[in-house]
Parts: C-alpha cells; sequence; structure tokens
C-alpha cells in the first residue's frame, strides 16, 4: 500500500502534478488545478500501477524462498480488504 502510493506520487512529480485534496483543487486556479490530482484519478493511476507492477514484489519472494500462502496475497485496495483498512484508519 504505502509503497505503491510513493511510487505513483513519484510518478505524477515526474509529470509536474500532485495529489491535492478535495479542498485544494475547489479553491485552486484553473492553472493550479491542472497540476493537482483528485482522490479519484489518483486512485484510478494506483490501480494501473499495481496492474503494471504489482507481480514484482511476490515474484521477489517467491525466488528467495519465501514459504507464504499465496492464496491468500491480497493488495490494499481490493474492494472486500478496503473496507476493512478504512474502518481501521477511521478508529
Amino acid at each position: 500500500g504505502i509503497a505503491t502510493q510513493l511510487q505513483v506520487e513519484k510518478a505524477l512529480q515526474s509529470e509536474g502534478k500532485r495529489r491535492g485534496t478535495d479542498v485544494e483543487i475547489a479553491n485552486a486556479s484553473d492553472e493550479e488545478k491542472e497540476k493537482l490530482v483528485g482522490r479519484t484519478e489518483f486512485l484510478e493511476k494506483v490501480w494501473e500501477y499495481k496492474e503494471e507492477q504489482g507481480g514484482a514484489i511476490t515474484s521477489q519472494l517467491r525466488s528467495l524462498g519465501a514459504s507464504a500462502d499465496w492464496t491468500r496475497e491480497r493488495f490494499t485496495m481490493d474492494p472486500a480488504l478496503s473496507v476493512g483498512v478504512t474502518e481501521a484508519f477511521n478508529r
């Protein structure tokens, strides 16, 4: 989760953009808005990154001999899991 977030933020930065809050975007000038990415667009980019790079870490762990129950592997933003993650962060 956090590693993916950081990678997506680095990619945005290389495009001259950054993540912005709803309040920032609402109060930004048109020029500033072009440089800000809202939650929906950010999540789309996270899923794109996951599709492109998601298997790299698992592959590395497997090649190192990690013995996990790979059938239970999950991504933080998986719909069923993200409900629990959101609940835990809101406590």
